[in-house]
């Protein structure tokens, strides 16, 4: 959860260039790989998603 908290702060944020790299940079990791394990290997329930960044 923590990962696509991240990743969707990452989304909402200024970074100019969205992709996995400038995403993980930007969440403080040295490489992409946690974002891209987060977007090639889990399911999305955009409703849990959606009351996990309100909260």
């Amino acid at each position: 959860m923590a990962q696509a908290r991240m990743y969707l702060t990452g989304l909402l944020s200024g970074v100019e260039r969205k992709n996995g790299r400038t995403l993980a940079e930007h969440a403080g990791d040295p490489a992409p790989h946690k974002m891209q394990r987060l977007l090639n290997s889990y399911a999305w329930n955009a409703d849990l998603m959606r009351n996990a960044i309100r909260s």
